[in-house]
């Protein structure tokens, strides 16, 4: 096991989470037949991380997986939170299950906070952009009407959103 970022990851903790990847997730490492399944981000405030499952076969069967654990962090405050939207507008970096990843308002990060509610089109389409209207609970951006823009692209398995609301 390798765990790039282990002073984010914190050694043991690393370790455990790839550990609990594995196991978790073994059919769908199983399954594969390339490339890495990854599972969803491990994300809080304090550290943001990606797993990637390899499956590691013998000539006859599957013989284990290699978890490798990526730090996103830097990557993340190097390049998204270097976007500035002005004094109004928010960014943020979405999974594909909702999960916020990063945000420009640092509470709204999702460690354990749950999901927050998007509008479906952020992740039906690929890119684009609409107003749509702040309502319920968990949104994404409080008190108006919001224009949104946002771009998507894949992580192995795991679709990201960036998105840029004013």
């Amino acid at each position: 096991i390798y765990a790039r970022g282990a002073e984010t990851a914190a050694g043991d903790f690393g370790v455990n989470l790839s550990l609990q990847w594995a196991q978790q997730y073994w059919s769908e490492i199983e399954m594969l037949k390339d490339g890495p399944f990854v599972p969803p981000f491990h994300i809080a405030p304090e550290r943001q991380l990606l797993g990637l499952a390899f499956p590691v076969h013998t000539p006859e069967e599957l013989f284990g997986a290699l978890v490798v654990i990526v730090d996103i962090k830097p990557v993340v405050n190097g390049l998204i939170a270097q976007l500035h939207p002005g004094q109004a507008g928010r960014m943020c970096l979405v999974d594909g299950r909702g999960q916020i990843v990063y945000h420009s308002l640092p509470a709204m990060i999702s460690g354990g906070a749950g999901r927050i509610m998007l509008p479906r089109r952020l992740f039906a389409e690929q890119s684009g952009f609409g107003i749509f209207p702040a309502s319920g609970q968990g949104r994404f951006f409080p008190g108006q009407c919001t224009l949104i823009a946002w771009d998507s692209g894949p992580i192995g398995s795991e679709k990201m959103i960036v998105a840029l609301a004013a």
